[in-house]
């Protein structure tokens, strides 16, 4: 049984309420939910109404669209004259994606968090207290994000620009396709580290799996520890082993 949080209800939130009912109910996919991103319309909400209303969702989980409610959070979030949030989702069943979306304020996820965290994220802190699933930061173009538990696939998928901390273990492709930025996994990474970088950083301080750079066009990739092998198809960009350089604009050393 799903144990919800009790809430004080106020005018504030029975609005937020209202417009999130009529959002869920169409927000059927990603496209359609990012179109009505932009048509929320909240006025005069506050840091406490949002962390309130995140302790009500529970009650709508079950809906068939609730993965989506993500959108609706952070639009509520931007719009806020506050800069400081926090989030709950350590009582749900259900993960909530697309929490932080094109962020601009400071958020605490108190729980775990579900795919595209950060999603186009302009700038701002997003400090998740628990597991992300895939694709943290997909296509950020500036800010922080600090995952303290470990991460799915595709961690900074297309990001331009910002620091993305994984505090626990990442899954595979970690950087695809990044174009510039830090991404630091303080734990294991899995396969294809850096596939397809164009620029910027990773670091991995535990252990990386196969192909290490593949496709890799640029930027730079550091082990502290011990990775499984290098990709054949290496077309640029540096790599350090224990501080030490092996790979060099793309040809081994």
């Amino acid at each position: 049984e799903i144990r919800i949080p009790k809430v004080k209800p106020n005018k504030n939130l029975e609005e937020i309420v209202k417009g999130y009912k009529d959002f869920i109910k169409k927000a059927i996919d990603h496209e359609k939910a990012s179109k009505l991103y932009n048509t929320i319309r909240i006025k005069d909400v506050s840091s406490k109404d949002i962390e309130d209303f995140s302790l009500m969702l529970g009650k709508y989980q079950q809906l068939e669209n609730f993965t989506n409610s993500g959108f609706y959070l952070s639009r509520l979030i931007n719009v806020s004259k506050d800069d400081e949030f926090t989030i709950y989702t350590n009582y749900l069943d259900s993960l909530i994606d697309y929490l932080g979306y094109k962020n601009t304020k400071n958020i605490t996820i108190n729980g775990n968090a579900g795919d595209w965290v950060g999603d186009s994220m302009e700038s701002g802190e997003i400090t998740i207290n628990g597991n992300a699933r895939n694709e943290v930061g997909y296509s950020m173009n500036n800010g922080t994000i600090t995952v303290n538990g470990n991460a799915g696939w595709n961690v900074g998928y297309y990001m331009k620009d910002g620091t993305i901390t994984i505090n626990g273990n990442a899954g595979d492709w970690v950087g695809d396709s990044m174009n510039n930025g830090t991404i630091i996994v303080n734990g294991n990474a899995g396969n294809f580290v850096g596939y397809s970088m164009n620029n910027g950083t990773i670091t991995v301080n535990g252990n990386a799996k196969s192909l290490v750079g593949d496709g890799m066009k640029g930027g730079t990739i550091h082990f502290n520890k011990d990775y499984e092998s290098l990709s054949d198809n290496i077309n640029g960009g540096n790599i350090c082993y224990k501080n030490k350089l092996i790979v060099k604009d793309g040809r081994r050393v």
